[in-house]
């Protein structure tokens, strides 16, 4: 008797397991149980908990992708759980695909895909093209609360679209001036206020003078790349277009004291550039000891979010760097490179040819959503370093992330800048320039030659440059 009941017993626990392992996994199962259990089965596995526009609609959903994207690892099986009446097939885009535009059309044509992952010049071209949905449509319908976004990356998405969204991006990248507070107070100069400007940057970092403390620690080797980005935040432009056509624009008082102040500063080592790194990879713990700002040895810094998410939080639990830091806003109302001070990372839109765009919605409303950005570290996010919703990043010191929120850009002047420097002959002659300025660069901190003798030779350099490349423009020889 006894035995008839363990046996009873038995029976009905695996029954439960069952029902339990049918009702909850059978998102994870999907093909196997329609063919189990018919056609219809699709009303008895959850879809999207219950609260899916699409319900339980059968949807093959084409998402693009390529090696920047992390979707296939950390957002398709979560979509999935929510969804399952939704099918994900991904459409890979060969490597360098997104840096030509006409070839990523074409390409869009032969995959059709529905979702797209995109950086931002593909995207602003794409919805100059009419090639992507427009989203506001769906964001009224399921009341997606857009106000949760930053406004600044609200803008600039809407104005690369001409005044439409068409697309949400996670995070986006900002710059800062980094500061060491305990350097600034060892030596006795105030710590820089919210709103300084670049060139005052740079007056405050030469206080340091003969400290034996850095005052400034340069994001990059060539020492020309601070130089043209002090000149362009003070509104002054190396190359200068007008009609069409372009003009070396870099010998005047106004550049020439920057690059006075610049080489002084490396030469009296109150500026430093990086150590370098070598070749190959390096660990964590290593590529700490040759940061300067992070060992402690320069009071300021002037970087992107990116050297917060990876370099700074990295360097303190792997390499147990104590280090007391935060990060201020400086004033940019002037500048003429706005583009570079705040960019988004990848952006997730609608091809404007997709059959599914409610389904493709609601992906994007659901990587986009608070729950899943709440979970994500946005400094793995390709080319961005901070969330998008600033609610999300509250787990963290605000002293060390809140000055990347308030960094704010003219989005319109940003877009007309850069729309002006996608031309190929503008991009050539600025890498040209930024080599001989370099080459010059290095000669005047080493003492051979002026700094009015590097922008003359400068100026002729870079103006014959510009007219040789007009000729073969008109197909003659210079």
């Amino acid at each position: 008797m006894n035995v008839k009941k363990r046996g009873a017993s038995f029976r009905i626990g695996m029954v439960i397991l069952i029902i339990v392992v049918l009702a909850g996994g059978g998102w994870l199962f999907r093909g196997e149980l329609k063919q189990l259990l018919g056609k219809e089965s699709n009303s008895d596995i959850p879809a999207a908990l219950g609260d899916s526009p699409i319900g339980g609609e059968d949807i093959e959903l084409v998402v693009h992708t390529s090696n920047y994207s992390n979707f296939e690892h950390q957002l398709e099986k979560p979509f999935i759980i929510r969804h399952p009446s939704v099918r994900i097939r991904m459409a890979t885009a060969s490597d360098g695909l997104e840096n030509d535009p006409e070839k990523f059309m074409e390409w869009m044509d032969k995959e059709k895909p529905d979702v797209l992952q995109l950086p931002f010049k593909l995207y602003m071209r794409l919805a100059m093209e009419g090639r992507l949905k427009p989203l506001e449509p769906y964001m009224q319908e399921s009341g997606f609360d857009m106000e949760a976004i930053h406004p600044p990356v609200a803008e600039l998405l809407r104005e690369a679209g001409g005044g439409a969204l068409y697309g949400l991006t996670r995070g986006f990248s900002s710059a800062a001036l980094y500061v060491n507070e305990e350097l600034f107070q060892a030596h006795g100069i105030p710590v820089p206020e919210a709103g300084i400007k670049l060139d005052e940057i740079l007056q405050l970092a030469a206080r340091f003078k003969g400290t034996g403390t850095y005052g400034l620690a340069a994001e990059y080797s060539d020492p020309y790349y601070l130089v043209n980005s002090i000149g362009e935040a003070s509104g002054l432009r190396a190359l200068s277009a007008s009609e069409g056509q372009l003009k070396a624009t870099v010998q005047s008082s106004a550049w020439g004291g920057i690059w006075q102040q610049v080489s002084d500063g490396i030469r009296e080592k109150w500026i430093a550039t990086p150590r370098p790194r070598g070749e190959g990879n390096i660990m964590m713990k290593d590529l700490a000891k040759l940061d300067i700002f992070a060992q402690g040895e320069a009071a300021m810094k002037i970087d992107y979010s990116g050297f917060y998410y990876g370099n700074l939080l990295s360097f303190e639990k792997e390499a147990n760097i104590k280090l007391k830091w935060s990060t201020i806003p400086f004033n940019i109302t002037s500048a003429v490179n706005q583009w570079k001070y705040l960019t988004t990372g990848m952006i997730y839109a609608i091809n404007a040819d997709s059959p599914n765009g409610m389904a493709a919605w609601e992906l994007i409303r659901f990587v986009n959503g608070e729950e899943m950005v709440k979970g994500s570290d946005g400094g793995q996010e390709w080319g961005s370093s901070v969330l998008a919703r600033r609610s999300s990043m509250e787990l963290q010191q605000e002293e060390k992330w809140g000055a990347f929120y308030k960094m704010t850009i003219d989005a319109p002047k940003a877009i007309g800048d850069l729309k002006r420097k996608t031309t190929e002959q503008e991009a050539a002659i600025e890498q040209q320039l930024n080599e001989l300025a370099n080459e010059r660069m290095k000669s005047v901190i080493e003492g051979e030659i002026t700094v009015e003798e590097a922008l003359a030779e400068l100026q002729e350099a870079v103006q014959t440059a510009i007219d040789e490349a007009k000729l073969k423009e008109r197909g003659e020889q210079p």
